[in-house]
């Protein structure tokens, strides 16, 4: 792909990860409007017992699946052809989206910093792509802590950033759920794909978290804050690694 400038490159990137984000958004839509057209003709309830509640989420969720592949059904015309409008809404949206995510690869890899992800599992071209289409120039951030901020895992003075209610706390903090969506599944793919490294790291953090005490003396941490305070600290990490690579070109 030719660009004209490293700045369009990124200017680009951010269009294109905005635009694959609001895909993903419409196509779950569409396929929650599927679902719950189903569920109401199973006479779907608030007041029923949760054991027969999931029972229905688990039967509207075989039907729609049945009306994707074509199949007959016991769904009355009417809702039937709704279920397949919604799914071929969805369809058009998980195409949209892999035309973004194609786009988005060949963009980064005429960056210099898609060689961060050689031999990188966990964060391949895409996993980038998502990084800089939403932090932007890592180049034009001082240092690496003001990256951190951009997703949401910084800190502003003596606070952590977090979803907040105030709204006055909420401005000062510039905490981004999106954002930290982003980088949250980043770190959660290198969890899962990075046998050495990143994952290294995770669980010499994760076992020094859960040798930590939580309120009352005694009291082990819960394994699920251990784990996410290791998760953010790899996460720092990365976002180090990536703005020194970036810087030193």
């Amino acid at each position: 792909m030719k660009i004209t400038s490293r700045g369009a490159a990124f200017e680009q990137l951010k269009i294109l990860q905005r635009l694959r984000s609001a895909s993903i958004r419409q196509s779950l839509r569409e396929q929650n409007a599927a679902r719950s057209m189903v569920r109401n003709w199973l006479g779907y309830n608030p007041t029923l017992s949760e054991k027969e509640r999931c029972r229905i989420k688990a039967e509207a969720a075989r039907v729609v699946k049945l009306v994707k592949k074509g199949e007959q059904t016991e769904l009355p015309a009417g809702e039937s052809e709704f279920v397949r409008i919604c799914l071929v809404a969805e369809g058009t949206q998980a195409e949209l989206r892999k035309r973004h995510e194609l786009t988005m690869r060949e963009l980064v890899d005429t960056l210099p910093e898609a060689r961060f992800t050689d031999g990188l599992r966990g964060v391949g071209l895409l996993g980038l792509a998502m990084i800089l289409g939403t932090s932007g120039d890592p180049r034009k951030y001082k240092r690496p802590k003001l990256l951190w901020r951009r997703f949401g895992i910084g800190h502003y003075g003596e606070q952590r950033q977090r979803k907040v209610t105030d709204k006055d706390l909420a401005e000062q903090l510039g905490y981004s759920p999106p954002r930290r969506s982003v980088l949250h599944n980043i770190g959660d793919a290198l969890v899962k794909q990075n046998k050495n490294g990143y994952r290294s790291m995770y669980d010499a953090r994760k076992e020094f978290e859960n040798q930590k005490t939580e309120g009352a003396p005694g009291k082990k941490m819960s394994k699920l804050w251990a784990h996410r305070r290791a998760m953010r600290v790899m996460e720092k990490r990365l976002l180090i690694d990536l703005w020194k690579f970036s810087t030193a070109k």
